[in-house]
Protein backbone atom coordinates (compact mmCIF):
# COMPACT_ATOMS: atom_id res chain seq x y z
CA UNK A 1 0.00 0.00 0.00
CA UNK A 2 1.28 3.48 -1.15
CA UNK A 3 0.85 6.27 1.98
CA UNK A 4 0.51 9.09 0.42
CA UNK A 5 2.94 11.51 1.45
CA UNK A 6 2.42 14.91 3.72
CA UNK A 7 2.06 18.09 2.15
CA UNK A 8 0.49 21.60 2.93
CA UNK A 9 -1.60 24.17 0.74
CA UNK A 10 -0.12 25.87 -1.72
CA UNK A 11 -0.72 28.33 -4.72
CA UNK A 12 -0.51 28.09 -8.32
CA UNK A 13 -0.90 30.86 -11.00
CA UNK A 14 -1.25 28.37 -14.26
CA UNK A 15 1.21 29.33 -16.35
CA UNK A 16 1.04 27.87 -20.38
CA UNK A 17 3.74 26.89 -22.18
CA UNK A 18 3.24 28.62 -25.12
CA UNK A 19 3.34 27.16 -29.00
CA UNK A 20 5.45 29.95 -29.99
CA UNK A 21 8.44 29.78 -28.27
CA UNK A 22 11.55 29.59 -30.51
CA UNK A 23 13.05 26.38 -31.36
CA UNK A 24 16.20 25.50 -29.29
CA UNK A 25 18.93 23.46 -31.25
CA UNK A 26 17.87 19.80 -29.26
CA UNK A 27 15.58 17.52 -31.31
CA UNK A 28 12.33 17.74 -29.13
CA UNK A 29 10.97 14.52 -31.35
CA UNK A 30 8.84 12.79 -28.69
CA UNK A 31 9.60 8.75 -28.64
CA UNK A 32 6.66 6.95 -29.14
CA UNK A 33 6.56 3.73 -26.67
CA UNK A 34 6.23 0.44 -28.50
CA UNK A 35 4.99 -1.84 -26.02
CA UNK A 36 5.09 -5.86 -27.97
CA UNK A 37 3.76 -9.38 -27.01
CA UNK A 38 5.93 -10.64 -29.77
CA UNK A 39 5.04 -14.37 -28.20
CA UNK A 40 8.81 -15.95 -29.06
CA UNK A 41 9.57 -16.33 -24.95
CA UNK A 42 6.45 -17.38 -23.28
CA UNK A 43 5.21 -18.91 -20.04
CA UNK A 44 2.40 -19.69 -18.20
CA UNK A 45 -0.45 -22.12 -18.04
CA UNK A 46 -4.37 -21.97 -18.04
CA UNK A 47 -4.69 -19.05 -15.81
CA UNK A 48 -1.52 -16.65 -16.54
CA UNK A 49 0.10 -15.58 -19.44
CA UNK A 50 3.77 -14.25 -19.24
CA UNK A 51 5.18 -12.61 -22.33
CA UNK A 52 8.97 -12.01 -21.65
CA UNK A 53 10.04 -11.49 -25.32
CA UNK A 54 10.96 -7.98 -24.86
CA UNK A 55 13.01 -8.85 -21.15
CA UNK A 56 15.94 -7.26 -22.96
CA UNK A 57 14.38 -3.97 -23.46
CA UNK A 58 13.62 -3.59 -20.14
CA UNK A 59 10.39 -4.63 -19.41
CA UNK A 60 7.64 -8.40 -19.57
CA UNK A 61 3.80 -8.61 -20.14
CA UNK A 62 1.62 -10.12 -18.37
CA UNK A 63 -2.36 -11.57 -18.11
CA UNK A 64 -4.58 -13.14 -15.99
CA UNK A 65 -7.46 -15.17 -17.37
CA UNK A 66 -9.07 -16.71 -14.37
CA UNK A 67 -11.97 -15.51 -12.25
CA UNK A 68 -10.62 -14.09 -8.99
CA UNK A 69 -10.55 -10.50 -8.59
CA UNK A 70 -7.97 -10.38 -6.27
CA UNK A 71 -4.41 -11.10 -7.97
CA UNK A 72 -0.73 -10.39 -6.86
CA UNK A 73 2.45 -10.59 -8.96
CA UNK A 74 5.76 -10.50 -7.32
CA UNK A 75 8.85 -9.77 -9.07
CA UNK A 76 12.08 -11.02 -7.72
CA UNK A 77 14.91 -10.55 -8.38
CA UNK A 78 18.26 -13.15 -7.20
CA UNK A 79 19.27 -10.45 -4.55
CA UNK A 80 15.85 -11.29 -3.43
CA UNK A 81 14.15 -7.23 -4.02
CA UNK A 82 11.10 -8.18 -3.98
CA UNK A 83 8.76 -6.12 -5.81
CA UNK A 84 4.75 -6.43 -5.45
CA UNK A 85 1.77 -5.54 -7.77
CA UNK A 86 -2.19 -6.12 -8.30
CA UNK A 87 -2.93 -7.48 -11.66
CA UNK A 88 -5.78 -5.02 -12.49
CA UNK A 89 -6.85 -5.48 -16.03
CA UNK A 90 -8.08 -9.58 -15.78
CA UNK A 91 -7.36 -11.19 -19.64
CA UNK A 92 -5.38 -8.07 -20.74
CA UNK A 93 -1.41 -7.35 -20.76
CA UNK A 94 -0.24 -5.12 -18.04
CA UNK A 95 3.32 -4.11 -18.80
CA UNK A 96 6.16 -4.42 -16.14
CA UNK A 97 9.57 -3.41 -15.66
CA UNK A 98 12.72 -5.12 -14.76
CA UNK A 99 14.89 -2.47 -13.06
CA UNK A 100 17.51 -4.35 -11.65
CA UNK A 101 19.73 -4.67 -14.93
CA UNK A 102 21.15 -7.75 -15.67
CA UNK A 103 19.97 -10.48 -12.91
CA UNK A 104 17.27 -13.40 -12.83
CA UNK A 105 13.92 -11.95 -12.19
CA UNK A 106 11.38 -15.00 -10.57
CA UNK A 107 8.25 -13.92 -11.33
CA UNK A 108 4.95 -14.99 -9.76
CA UNK A 109 1.12 -14.58 -9.77
CA UNK A 110 -0.42 -15.57 -6.82
CA UNK A 111 -4.33 -15.91 -6.46
CA UNK A 112 -6.13 -14.81 -3.19
CA UNK A 113 -8.08 -17.53 -0.98
CA UNK A 114 -8.96 -15.76 1.58
CA UNK A 115 -7.92 -12.82 4.03
CA UNK A 116 -4.08 -11.85 3.29
CA UNK A 117 -3.90 -15.57 2.21
CA UNK A 118 -2.55 -16.04 -1.25
CA UNK A 119 -1.89 -19.41 -3.47
CA UNK A 120 0.67 -19.47 -6.50
CA UNK A 121 -1.22 -19.40 -9.78
CA UNK A 122 1.85 -19.48 -11.41
CA UNK A 123 5.72 -18.64 -11.58
CA UNK A 124 8.76 -18.98 -13.42
CA UNK A 125 12.36 -17.74 -12.95
CA UNK A 126 13.90 -15.22 -16.49
CA UNK A 127 17.10 -14.58 -17.23
CA UNK A 128 17.62 -11.27 -18.88
CA UNK A 129 20.64 -9.39 -20.11
CA UNK A 130 19.76 -6.09 -20.81
CA UNK A 131 20.14 -4.23 -24.58
CA UNK A 132 20.52 -0.87 -22.53
CA UNK A 133 21.38 -0.59 -19.48
CA UNK A 134 18.84 2.47 -19.33
CA UNK A 135 15.77 0.82 -21.27
CA UNK A 136 13.58 -0.19 -18.03
CA UNK A 137 13.43 3.64 -17.54
CA UNK A 138 12.66 4.64 -21.29
CA UNK A 139 8.82 3.41 -21.18
CA UNK A 140 5.82 2.69 -20.10
CA UNK A 141 4.77 0.11 -17.29
CA UNK A 142 1.64 -0.06 -14.67
CA UNK A 143 3.20 2.84 -12.36
CA UNK A 144 4.02 5.43 -15.42
CA UNK A 145 1.12 4.80 -17.82
CA UNK A 146 0.94 6.19 -21.16
CA UNK A 147 1.24 5.35 -25.12
CA UNK A 148 1.55 6.84 -27.75
CA UNK A 149 -1.79 8.43 -27.95
CA UNK A 150 -1.65 10.04 -24.71
CA UNK A 151 -1.48 13.85 -24.00
CA UNK A 152 2.03 13.21 -22.72
CA UNK A 153 3.39 13.01 -25.95
CA UNK A 154 2.68 16.29 -27.29
CA UNK A 155 3.07 17.82 -23.70
CA UNK A 156 6.57 16.92 -23.63
CA UNK A 157 7.99 17.93 -27.06
CA UNK A 158 5.60 21.53 -26.65
CA UNK A 159 7.61 21.71 -23.35
CA UNK A 160 10.90 20.46 -24.74
CA UNK A 161 10.61 22.43 -27.85
CA UNK A 162 12.77 25.94 -26.45
CA UNK A 163 15.27 23.41 -25.28
CA UNK A 164 19.23 23.19 -26.02
CA UNK A 165 20.18 20.28 -23.91
CA UNK A 166 18.30 17.25 -21.93
CA UNK A 167 18.85 19.93 -18.54
CA UNK A 168 16.88 22.13 -19.81
CA UNK A 169 13.84 19.84 -20.65
CA UNK A 170 13.88 18.38 -17.30
CA UNK A 171 13.84 21.92 -15.31
CA UNK A 172 11.10 22.65 -18.40
CA UNK A 173 9.13 19.74 -17.05
CA UNK A 174 9.77 20.55 -13.59
CA UNK A 175 8.76 24.01 -13.89
CA UNK A 176 5.24 23.30 -15.77
CA UNK A 177 4.56 20.97 -13.10
CA UNK A 178 4.91 23.47 -10.58
CA UNK A 179 3.24 26.33 -12.37
CA UNK A 180 0.27 23.41 -13.28
CA UNK A 181 -0.81 21.09 -10.69
CA UNK A 182 -2.00 21.40 -7.09
CA UNK A 183 -1.64 19.44 -4.21
CA UNK A 184 -5.11 17.15 -4.59
CA UNK A 185 -6.50 16.91 -0.66
CA UNK A 186 -9.19 14.92 -1.66
CA UNK A 187 -7.49 11.82 -3.40
CA UNK A 188 -5.05 11.80 -0.91
CA UNK A 189 -7.18 11.70 2.09
CA UNK A 190 -9.74 9.46 -0.29
CA UNK A 191 -7.16 6.91 -2.01
CA UNK A 192 -7.30 3.39 -2.51
CA UNK A 193 -5.28 0.43 -1.48
CA UNK A 194 -3.50 -0.23 -4.95
CA UNK A 195 -3.85 3.34 -6.52
CA UNK A 196 -2.04 3.74 -9.78
CA UNK A 197 -1.68 7.03 -10.91
CA UNK A 198 -3.66 8.68 -14.22
CA UNK A 199 -1.46 10.39 -15.66
CA UNK A 200 -4.06 12.01 -18.73
CA UNK A 201 -6.12 12.63 -15.74
CA UNK A 202 -3.48 14.36 -13.72
CA UNK A 203 -3.05 16.90 -16.61
CA UNK A 204 -6.57 17.40 -17.22
CA UNK A 205 -7.32 18.12 -13.95
CA UNK A 206 -4.49 20.27 -13.11
CA UNK A 207 -4.21 18.20 -9.60
CA UNK A 208 -2.87 15.17 -8.34
CA UNK A 209 -0.65 13.64 -5.05
CA UNK A 210 2.95 12.69 -4.93
CA UNK A 211 2.66 9.55 -6.68
CA UNK A 212 0.95 11.41 -9.66
CA UNK A 213 3.85 13.89 -9.55
CA UNK A 214 6.15 11.66 -10.10
CA UNK A 215 4.35 9.53 -12.63
CA UNK A 216 3.86 12.53 -14.46
CA UNK A 217 6.89 14.15 -14.31
CA UNK A 218 8.77 10.46 -15.31
CA UNK A 219 6.53 10.09 -18.24
CA UNK A 220 7.26 13.70 -19.70
CA UNK A 221 11.14 12.56 -19.78
CA UNK A 222 10.98 9.29 -20.86
CA UNK A 223 8.95 10.57 -23.78
CA UNK A 224 12.13 13.09 -24.71
CA UNK A 225 14.02 10.33 -24.19
CA UNK A 226 15.53 10.37 -20.65
CA UNK A 227 16.58 8.03 -18.76
CA UNK A 228 14.17 8.63 -15.72
CA UNK A 229 12.96 6.36 -12.76
CA UNK A 230 9.90 6.69 -10.17
CA UNK A 231 11.42 5.97 -6.66
CA UNK A 232 9.20 5.23 -3.82
CA UNK A 233 10.93 5.05 -0.87
CA UNK A 234 11.22 7.19 2.62
CA UNK A 235 11.80 10.88 3.12
CA UNK A 236 12.11 10.87 6.97
CA UNK A 237 9.07 9.02 7.90
CA UNK A 238 7.32 9.64 5.08
CA UNK A 239 6.20 7.10 2.54
CA UNK A 240 6.93 9.11 -0.53
CA UNK A 241 7.69 9.24 -4.43
CA UNK A 242 10.28 10.89 -6.47
CA UNK A 243 12.52 10.91 -9.69
CA UNK A 244 15.67 10.37 -10.80
CA UNK A 245 17.13 11.57 -13.86
CA UNK A 246 19.98 10.46 -16.10
CA UNK A 247 21.73 13.35 -17.58
CA UNK A 248 24.25 12.90 -20.04
CA UNK A 249 28.08 13.65 -19.32
CA UNK A 250 26.48 13.94 -15.58
CA UNK A 251 25.31 10.70 -14.63
CA UNK A 252 22.13 9.72 -12.55
CA UNK A 253 21.01 12.59 -10.74
CA UNK A 254 18.91 11.21 -7.66
CA UNK A 255 16.86 13.65 -6.08
CA UNK A 256 17.56 16.41 -7.86
CA UNK A 257 16.23 18.99 -10.67
CA UNK A 258 18.69 21.65 -11.83
CA UNK A 259 22.49 22.99 -11.34
CA UNK A 260 22.33 26.24 -10.27
CA UNK A 261 26.71 27.30 -10.40
CA UNK A 262 27.82 25.11 -8.01
CA UNK A 263 25.50 22.42 -6.85
CA UNK A 264 22.93 20.29 -7.54
CA UNK A 265 19.04 21.37 -6.36
CA UNK A 266 16.43 18.51 -4.82
CA UNK A 267 14.29 16.70 -7.77
CA UNK A 268 11.06 16.27 -6.01
CA UNK A 269 7.65 18.24 -7.11
CA UNK A 270 6.21 17.44 -3.94
CA UNK A 271 8.80 18.97 -1.83
CA UNK A 272 9.44 22.10 -4.14
CA UNK A 273 6.23 23.29 -3.86
CA UNK A 274 6.05 23.11 -0.05
CA UNK A 275 9.61 23.44 0.51
CA UNK A 276 8.95 26.19 3.66
CA UNK A 277 6.91 24.03 5.69
CA UNK A 278 8.18 20.63 4.72
CA UNK A 279 11.69 20.86 6.06
CA UNK A 280 11.06 19.13 9.05
CA UNK A 281 10.03 16.18 7.03
CA UNK A 282 12.60 16.12 4.14
CA UNK A 283 15.60 17.95 5.12
CA UNK A 284 18.67 18.42 3.02
CA UNK A 285 18.01 15.48 0.54
CA UNK A 286 19.93 13.05 3.25
CA UNK A 287 17.01 11.96 4.46
CA UNK A 288 15.98 10.16 1.40
CA UNK A 289 16.23 6.46 1.63
CA UNK A 290 14.79 4.80 -2.07
CA UNK A 291 13.47 1.33 -1.87
CA UNK A 292 11.96 0.58 -5.28
CA UNK A 293 13.00 1.98 -8.86
CA UNK A 294 9.80 2.16 -12.02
Amino acid sequence: MLVICFATLFVLFIAGCSDNQEKGTRDNTPLIPKIEALGTEVYGNNLVVIDASNSAKGYVLVKYMGENKKIRLQITTDDELIYTYALDYHGEYEVFPLTQGNKSYTINVYESIGGDKYAQAYGTTIDVKMENEFSPFLGPNQYVDYDGNSQVIALSQRLAKPANEDLDVVEGVYQYILDNIKYDYDRAANVDIGYLPNIDDVIDKGKGICFDYAALATALLRAQGIPTSLVIGYAGEVYHAWINVYIKDVGWVNKVIEFKGTEWVRMDPTYDANASTLDEYFGSGSEYHPMYLY
